[in-house]
């Protein structure tokens, strides 16, 4: 499936400094992403997020959102944090959480991966996909979550993945 929009840069900041000692903030490198014309942009106190037209906020609190379709069988959760995570710990914290998410039956596929101040990581089950994430602003923010989609789902959302996580803009 051909995504065609303009286009989007996720950046981020690190605090870390460079390699002379100094405490100037550094900008990690920027991943380009499409965001296709059927999304939408859900504005919460903490970040934003771009998701898909057909999918509707299903709750939300001050700092998370729920998105899903009518039948249920995609799901978006996102959750800001207080707290921040590096991009050099950014890989420890996702693998700590997908070992918390096979105790409750997924399965990792593959390794996960770091792209600037995005972890993912993708796990499946019997029934469906879960990406998981977290998008760190590298100092002292974060938004956790999930997109989930029944296996049947696939051939749309496999396409729908990159962009909803890389449009997340931390607060």
């Amino acid at each position: 499936m051909a995504v065609a929009a303009c286009l989007f840069f996720a950046a981020c900041g690190n605090n870390g400094g460079n390699n002379k000692g100094d405490n100037k903030e550094v900008d990690e490198p920027k991943v380009e992403v499409v965001i296709p014309d059927n999304f939408t942009e859900y504005d919460c106190s903490g970040f934003t997020i771009n998701y898909p037209n057909d999918l509707e906020v299903t709750w939300d609190g001050d700092e998370m959102v729920n998105l899903s379709n009518d039948d249920g069988s995609v799901f978006i959760d996102a959750t800001y944090s207080d707290w921040g995570s590096r991009e050099i710990k950014l890989k420890e914290t996702v693998k700590n959480f997908i070992g918390l998410l096979e105790n409750q039956g997924w399965e990792a596929v593959g390794e996960p991966e770091v792209k600037g101040c995005v972890g993912t990581a993708l796990l499946k089950n019997d029934k469906g996909m879960n990406n998981f994430f977290i998008v760190s602003n590298g100092k002292d923010h974060t938004v956790s979550g999930s997109v989930k989609y029944d296996k049947e789902m696939a051939e749309v959302y496999d396409a729908y993945v990159q962009p909803i996580i890389y449009s997340i803009k931390v607060k």
